[in-house]
């Protein structure tokens, strides 16, 4: 999903209008010369983004909250190796005129690449992405859904990680702020907040 909205947007609103006021052409067929280099492009990201954000999400339940930093934090990591992954197929992109780069680009500019040479790079993008799939079906759980959730471990508990469970944190607050609860209670906390 989170691909074909990624596309989708890049396609349409970025691509395409760099291209249209860049290229001096119409907006149907800026979209029209924007598939090709926005589908390797996206290829190329999505080979990084996709094995980071399985590996390092498929582990901890809390990384796929977006109110925890770590969130934030593998996101951050998976764009910038998706970026890394992408810089070389957006260079030859730029350099082969398919792409508008930094200098701009008029439709003269355009060189002419041989089919063979867009399909060897579309196989190249394609075997990356393939490949970034694979090792994070490896090393990941590429099943990340709120099903699987409950089964996910979680992290120790407190800043410091010093209660290793959900029961030792409840008993660990029942005595500091005195609350006096029965096991019962515990026990009825605890299940509430595994629901959560």
């Amino acid at each position: 999903m989170e691909y074909v909205a990624s596309f989708v947007l890049g396609l349409f609103i970025f691509q395409a209008l760099l291209a249209k006021e860049m290229m001096g052409c119409s907006y149907g067929q800026a979209v029209k010369l924007s598939l090709l280099p926005q589908w390797l492009s996206m290829n190329a990201v999505m080979a990084g983004m996709i094995p980071v954000m399985v590996i390092l999400m498929s582990h901890d339940k809390h990384t796929m909250e977006p109110a925890w930093l770590r969130f934030w934090g593998i996101l951050l990591l998976a764009s910038l190796v998706g970026t890394v992954l992408a810089y070389p197929v957006n260079w030859w992109l730029v350099n082969n005129g398919l792409q508008p780069g930094m200098s701009g680009m008029k439709r003269e500019d355009r060189n002419t690449i041989p089919t063979v040479s867009k399909l060897a790079v579309t196989l190249v993008t394609v075997a990356m992405l393939a490949g970034g799939v694979a090792f994070a079906a490896r090393y990941g759980n590429l099943q990340m859904d709120a099903a699987n959730m409950n089964e996910m471990p979680m992290p120790a508990y407190l800043h410091d990680g010093r209660l290793p469970t959900l029961d030792d944190t409840v008993e660990f607050f029942n005595l500091i702020l005195e609350l006096k609860l029965g096991e019962q209670d515990k026990k009825d906390l605890v299940a509430f907040m595994r629901q959560l």
